[in-house]
């Protein structure tokens, strides 16, 4: 420990002393790139004295070639403590240069850059040069490309590197992953924090892939990442660090959920052709033969069977239906305000029974449809008979026209119901999926295939608590 003041100046000037006699050149700057302290080697090299370049930027003395490359290195990633050694040229007095490698980087708490270097021949900076043209050229490749790209050390468990679109990827600032890698992981839903560790902690010669699902804080929908991790071998042969690069596979994974629903479909369509040649004929026949019972035997029965073998026909029709192709519809160019009036009269009915009220807002503008009239109406039945049984004590529905712009016609069906949960209404359309005791799982997936058929959408919103919004897109046509 320094005594008093003499002992600290006498420390002090052995220390100068120990530098101006060192071959190596030291560097000291601040955070902000100022020069705090150089020694005798660099002053000579540089032909300048410390007092004339304390406070300057060290930039200013680097070549003008390799200002980018050197802020690049020292300043872009503040978080980093060790730096990997580079090479670049220093300007002269005499409007001459030399080039120099800092072998040895450091970044202190306040983050103060001490540097030792020395200077190097023509030919070695040559060699650097060409291979820094090189990963400049690679720096820039990754620079330009929507994949994220990073390099992580194992022992220091740190990223050493992120790529520029990494904040946009992974939706946070990359200097608190600098400071905090853990907070990647947590954003991560298929996997623990600890499972990620163990995974990027452990060395392995072997590249891998894995498949993240990524939630953030405030977002709907999950989004899906695939990375790469390849391991980096060291001069022990041994692996001390990966290269990750993440794509996102959110597209592709919805694509693939989808296709596995079309082969459902196509299933279901194999399927209906069968009931249609087996079930179809002696369905038809018990079904007669019953009714013919019943008017004999005048059984209480009749009637719960009669009423079951109808309901048996329906499921078979909307097998059918989703079975065969609808090239032979009979399109006729429809007004849809006077079409939802007509099956609004004709639900009324059932309506007014469970204490449920149909409002009905029409725009005028509304464009013509193209459609089949009776399927139209199959789908606006369906959609108010959900509607209706969301709401067991009652409420209101709200049926809405208006005209879109690229000549569309929209068609809203709001109801007050009980509302359905976000992973549940991304199930509606799948075969098979109901959340009702007697449905069948078909009526919306038959409905979305009309809609899809006619060369327009049908999409739910819903928000539990408050209510559920059926909205149909259709193509307007020239009123002629």
């Amino acid at each position: 420990m320094i005594q008093n003041k003499e002992e600290a100046e006498c420390i002090n000037e052995s220390i100068k002393w120990l530098n101006d006699r060192i071959k190596e050149m030291l560097l000291i700057v601040d955070k902000e790139g100022k020069i705090k302290y150089l020694n005798l080697s660099f002053e000579q090299a540089l032909q300048s004295s410390l007092a004339e370049l304390l406070d300057q930027s060290f930039l200013e003395l680097v070549h003008h070639e390799d200002r980018q490359k050197v802020e690049n290195q020292l300043f872009f990633q503040q978080n980093n403590v060790n730096i990997h050694p580079f090479i670049h040229r220093c300007n002269c007095k005499n409007d001459t240069f030399f080039a120099i490698q800092w072998e040895t980087i450091e970044r202190d708490e306040q983050g103060w850059i001490r540097m030792i270097g020395h200077p190097i021949k023509d030919k070695e900076w040559k060699e650097e040069t060409d291979r820094g043209e090189g990963e400049q050229l690679l720096l820039d490749g990754i620079q330009n490309i929507n994949e994220v790209i990073c390099i992580y050390d194992i022992e220091k468990k740190q990223y050493l590197y992120a790529s520029p679109s990494f904040e946009e990827f992974w939706g946070f600032d990359i200097e608190q992953s600098y400071k905090d890698p853990s907070v990647v992981s947590k954003r991560i839903r298929n996997a623990t924090p600890e499972e990620i560790s163990a995974c990027f902690s452990t060395p392995t010669d072997t590249p891998r892939e894995m498949e993240f699902e990524l939630r953030g804080e405030g977002e709907e929908h999950s989004r899906w990442i695939k990375t790469k991790i390849i391991p980096i071998a060291n001069g022990e042969k041994t692996a001390s660090r990966y290269i990750c690069v993440s794509c996102d596979i959110t597209k592709w994974k919805e694509q693939d959920r989808l296709a596995q629903k079309w082969d459902k479909l196509g299933m279901i369509g194999q399927l209906a052709a069968g009931i249609a040649h087996e079930i179809r004929n002696p369905l038809t026949a018990v079904k007669g033969f019953v009714q013919l019972l019943g008017k004999e035997t005048n059984s209480q029965y009749n009637e719960i069977i009669v009423s079951e073998l109808e309901r048996i026909e329906f499921i078979m029709n909307e097998f059918l239906f989703l079975a065969k192709p609808q090239q032979d519809m009979k399109l006729e160019t429809r007004n849809m305000n006077k079409l939802i009036k007509e099956v609004v009269n004709f639900m009324k009915p059932e309506a007014l029974l469970n204490d449920v009220t149909i409002h009905v807002r029409c725009d005028s503008s509304l464009p013509l449809v193209c459609c089949e009239p009776q399927q139209i109406k199959q789908v606006m039945i369906n959609l108010i008979k959900n509607a209706v049984e969301a709401m067991p004590s009652g409420g209101n529905i709200l049926i809405q026209t208006a005209a879109k712009s690229g000549d569309y016609a929209s068609i809203k069906v709001c109801d007050e119901g009980i509302g359905i949960p976000e992973d549940k209404l991304q199930k509606l359309f799948e075969p098979f999926y109901t959340s009702k005791e007697t449905g069948t799982g078909l009526g919306l997936m038959v409905s979305k295939k009309i809609i899809e058929d006619h060369k327009g959408s049908l999409t739910f919103s819903s928000e539990v608590g408050k209510g559920t919004a059926a909205l149909i897109l259709l193509p307007g046509v020239d009123d002629e």
